[in-house]
């Protein structure tokens, strides 16, 4: 191992002992140096061996000594392509906050303890800055956990100290859906409306909100009753765009019932188009506050247009359709996803009684 410490100076005032090791060079071929001070000259000498050694072993981490700020940036910018414009957004949100709590903190200086203090104002709608948050759901201090992790683990490796704090507990309240019937009711309400076709979409194919309004006439197959998924409909601050669906389970082919293929038919009729969106002049956010206000108006439990996601899989559940066809049929990227779509209604549990008591 080669000696890369300058020598080592006794400082009379405190009785300590400090060193410098040379730890590689910044982009721009500027030296740096991890500065170490202990109480005694074998101490010492031993913190320089392990720096030493880490850099023989290729897991030092230069940033160590950097300023949070910066780095924050630096990650951001080294990880915005794998990222789709939705969830950029809301990272560029997560990191602004990250900067003004440990502010000009040194990563190295950053301990677990700090971790808990953001997450407490987090938890308990604590001041940030200037700013006095609401008290945010256990969903919400989870994903700025899991972000905050994912930035100290690239730079600081083992010394990461999210690594000792216990990340917040995702929020699971309890899922409501619609019954069949209840469903009827809102599929006779919105009959020969703009939002037949969207909410018709979602509850029999299981597409997704974004899916719905980046769906294609080309991406149509009459023929082989297929609804090909191979665009989306995302909002980047306050514009909507058209992308690719973010991951490969995402991009799968649905099949298609006969109704929603003849209401795709009579709709292309009457638009008179062959090509581009099947929705048009239209956008998610608006069809979202339309389908509450629908739900309101019949007097149905309240629940969100995501929510027919979660009725198709359970309508599915209910006629013993494979969970694995289900979960590519929805765009899961692994079946336990789809377990958390599909809930035991009364119809389900009724239609399953007699088959329980003949079990053994």
């Amino acid at each position: 191992m080669r000696n890369i410490a300058s020598k080592i100076i006794k400082n009379k005032s405190s009785n300590t002992f400090s060193s410098r090791v040379f730890v590689g060079r910044d982009s721009n071929g500027k030296q740096l140096f991890k500065y170490l001070t202990k109480p005694s000259e074998k101490e010492l000498r031993s913190a320089i061996r392990e720096v030493e050694q880490q850099i023989e072993d290729g897991t030092y981490q230069a940033s160590e000594g950097a300023r949070i700020g910066p780095m924050i940036d630096k990650w951001f910018e080294l990880n915005e392509s794998r990222l789709s414009p939705t969830t950029a957004r809301v990272y560029k949100f997560y990191l602004h906050r990250f900067k003004i709590f440990f502010g000009g903190m040194k990563l190295s200086s950053i301990t677990s303890t700090h971790v808990k203090e953001f997450l407490k104002i987090l938890r308990d709608g604590g001041k940030l800055g200037e700013k006095q948050l609401r008290k945010q759901s256990g969903t919400s201090q989870l994903k700025q956990y899991c972000v905050l992790n994912m930035i100290l683990e690239e730079f600081l490796k083992g010394k990461n100290p999210c690594r000792d704090v216990k990340a917040p507990v995702k929020d699971r309240p309890e899922m409501i859906i619609l019954t069949v019937n209840e469903f009827k009711k809102v599929k006779e309400h919105v009959k020969n409306t703009r939002d037949e076709l969207t909410i018709l979409l979602a509850a029999a194919c299981g597409m997704r909100l974004g899916e719905v309004y980046g769906l294609r006439w080309q991406d149509i197959d009459f023929k082989n009753e297929l609804i090909k998924i191979r665009n989306t409909m995302v909002k980047v601050d306050k514009e909507y765009i058209q992308k690719k669906p973010k991951s490969k389970s995402g991009i799968r082919d649905i099949i298609a019932g006969d109704e929603i293929l003849g209401l795709l038919k009579r709709y292309q009729k009457t638009k008179g188009v062959i090509s581009g969106l099947v929705i048009q002049d239209d956008y998610p956010d608006r069809c979202s506050k339309r389908y509450e206000t629908v739900i309101k108006k019949l007097g149905l439990p309240k629940t969100r247009f995501h929510d027919l996601r979660h009725y198709r899989a359970t309508r599915m559940l209910a006629a013993g359709i494979p969970d694995i066809l289900t979960s590519q049929q929805l765009g899961h990227s692994d079946v336990s996803m789809t377990k958390r779509y599909q809930h035991n209604t009364a119809d389900i549990i009724s239609n399953s009684k007699s088959k329980i008591k003949k079990l053994l």
